[in-house]
């Protein structure tokens, strides 16, 4: 994966666009019960989302959004609308979704939703 650009990269971490622990709230808010694995790779998006946004790592922010759009659409085509606030917090990540990944097709990324 190429990565993203210099610009795009102080818009994630320096501006500090996303509060990590909104992730962490759903893991005790949502009744994951029946649903499969979801609160596993919300706590798997809560890890890659501290790495990018609170510790800087830049080389986690393809895995990062590749994640969350995944996590985005299955949520969006697999639960009812109690999910509301998973689908909110999911959107509002993928909304900053750094343009030079959707360039990047050498490992499957997905365009943003």
């Amino acid at each position: 994966m190429s990565g993203i650009t210099d610009e795009e990269w102080d818009r994630l971490w320096q501006d500090d666009p996303f509060e990590t622990a909104r992730l962490l709230r759903l893991i005790d808010t949502v009744d994951w019960r029946g649903h499969g694995n979801f609160r596993t790779e919300i706590l798997n998006l809560h890890r890659l989302a501290m790495d990018v946004f609170n510790e800087g790592r830049r080389y986690q922010v393809g895995k990062l959004f590749e994640l969350a759009v995944d996590l985005e659409e299955r949520v969006r085509d697999e639960l009812g609308d109690r999910f509301d606030s998973v689908k909110r917090a999911l959107s509002d990540l993928t909304d900053l979704y750094p343009e030079s990944l959707s360039y990047d097709d050498s490992e499957g990324m997905k365009e943003p939703s």
